[in-house]
């Protein structure tokens, strides 16, 4: 028998995407349609979903070298990351701060794969741009700025180094 979990449906009729496993056996599957859609954390050796507390659509989903806890990236008018703890199955916002003019720009993190150095830090890439709201901004598709953060689980901070 399967996992059983309840996905969104898009107006294809695509239920939901589903995320490469972990090392310790999980994945994340979620709805694609809608504006909250729903997410699992997926326990692939217990066959067992659990509803995640997230309501934005993931862009990327990493796991640590061990497979034990996930990086997400998800956009919601600018990228957020969070740390998924999955014997517990709780989700907690890692800041992505001082980077940004306030309603002027935001953070977007292009689909990549993090360097991990260890099973706490790695380095991921992010941009800046302009802000859809901005009245200033002409091009909003070009990063205004780059930046690679490093980030580390056990504090949840990001800290941004500006790259050239």
């Amino acid at each position: 028998p399967g996992i059983k979990f309840e996905p969104d449906y898009d107006q294809s009729g695509s239920q939901a995407v589903v995320w490469a496993p972990s090392p310790a056996g999980y994945s994340i599957a979620c709805g694609k349609g809608g504006e909250c859609p729903r997410c699992y954390l997926l326990s692939l050796r217990k066959r067992t979903a659990v509803l995640l507390d997230m309501c934005s659509h993931p862009t990327g989903v990493w796991w640590t070298p061990k497979g034990t806890r996930a990086l997400i990236a998800s956009y919601n008018e600018g990228a957020v990351l969070f740390l998924l703890e999955p014997s517990s199955a709780s989700l907690r916002e890692i800041p992505l701060s001082g980077m940004t003019k306030y309603g002027e720009e935001i953070v977007r993190i292009p689909e990549q794969r993090p360097a991990w150095s260890g099973d706490n830090v790695c380095r991921i890439r992010a941009g800046i741009r302009c802000s859809y709201d901005a009245s200033k901004c002409v091009d909003n598709s070009a990063d205004l700025r780059k930046y690679e953060l490093t980030v580390d689980l056990s504090t949840l901070k990001a800290k941004p180094v500006k790259v050239k």
